[in-house]
Formats: C-alpha cells, structure tokens, sequence
C-alpha cells in the first residue's frame, strides 16, 4: 500500500468493490493518514468516509442475511 498518493475516484471505486471489512478498515487507515499529513482536505475524508461506511453497512447486512440463512437451515 503507497501512501505518496490519493486519487479520489480509484479510492472510493475501491471501497466500493471491498469484499471484506479488513480491506476497509486498511483504506480507511490510508486515508485518515492523507487528511493529517495535510495531502488530502475535508471534502475528501467526508467523501470516502460516506463510501466506506456505506460499503460496511452493505458487509454487515450481507453477513447477517448468510447467517441468518444458515440458522434456518439448521
């Protein structure tokens, strides 16, 4: 992972496509460290904080449907 620089559509595209919370929470850490080392402003991490919550909220309802699932099937 290359902190040197930030591009805001590759960045959230990612986020969008993350398949697990581990991957978010690594470009979430990315990102936070762009917004204090000044690289980045706040319309930025606003941006992507709204993508990477929004994608977590998707993991975690997809989780506790499969779970769900298989506690009906049991």
């Amino acid at each position: 992972m290359t902190i040197d620089r930030f591009d805001p559509p590759e960045s959230q595209q990612e986020a969008r496509e993350a398949k697990s919370a581990k991957h978010l929470f690594l470009l979430w850490d990315k990102v936070c460290c762009f917004y204090d080392r000044g690289r980045i402003g706040k319309y930025e991490l606003d941006e992507m904080r709204d993508v990477v919550y929004s994608r977590m909220d998707n993991l975690v309802s997809l989780q506790s449907a499969i779970e769900q699932s298989f506690q009906k099937a049991s």
